[in-house]
């Protein structure tokens, strides 16, 4: 993934080069003629660039489905230990909250992680 990320992220840097290359030499292009050609160029880079956006956003998104199946799945597993050690008596009501508790709170910060996995390296990567 971070490999996609940075290879990603220079795909980016480069349409943003040459945007602004295209926009400064815009009145050079009207006087040859030639900016009707670097439209449809440009055209090109930008669907090409939105695809991989997408192709990004898909994996991200299905990273973010199987972290999450984890993270409450256990933690409903972790209540239903509970409930079901309560109705049968093995725990009393505090070990029962205790469990719960700790069951959300060990599976749920899992999430964080997902979300925004290396947010310091593109706040890095930014300036």
């Amino acid at each position: 993934m971070p490999k996609l990320l940075g290879k990603y992220w220079g795909q980016y840097a480069a349409l943003g080069d040459s945007f602004l290359e295209n926009l400064q030499g815009l009145t050079t292009l009207k006087i040859y003629q030639a900016d009707e050609a670097r439209h449809a160029a440009m055209n090109r880079d930008t669907e090409h660039f939105r695809k991989v956006t997408m192709k990004v956003l898909t994996m991200q998104l299905n990273s973010i489905i199987v972290m999450d199946v984890i993270a409450y799945g256990g933690a409903a597993l972790g209540i239903a230990v509970a409930a079901k050690e309560f109705a049968a008596g093995r725990v009393g009501l505090q070990g029962a909250l205790c469990i719960l508790l700790l069951s959300a709170d060990f599976f749920l910060p899992m999430r964080a992680g997902v979300v925004f996995p290396r947010r310091h390296e593109w706040h890095g990567r930014q300036r």
